[in-house]
């Protein structure tokens, strides 16, 4: 079973070092999701987009939130 606090604790430090990261903030915003902490996971997916608006998987997981009925509205 995966420690998602321990790796939400990697992914952050990683973020510090490369805040420009699709990948790392893309997994983050995954990983945030299962701790049932959306609205940050959801900052970091529109993060990811801001950065790159050609990031598709970032705006799956929005999509994958909203479908869930997690998340409401999408702004992208």
């Amino acid at each position: 079973m995966k420690d998602y606090n321990k790796a939400s604790e990697s992914y952050e430090k990683g973020i510090e070092i490369n805040s420009t990261n699709c990948d790392m903030l893309n997994n983050y915003g995954v990983d945030l999701a299962n701790l049932n902490r959306i609205e940050e996971a959801k900052k970091c997916f529109e993060k990811a987009l801001e950065i790159d608006s050609d990031y598709n998987l970032a705006r799956e997981n929005i999509d994958n939130l909203i479908s869930s009925g997690i998340c409401k509205v999408s702004i992208l």
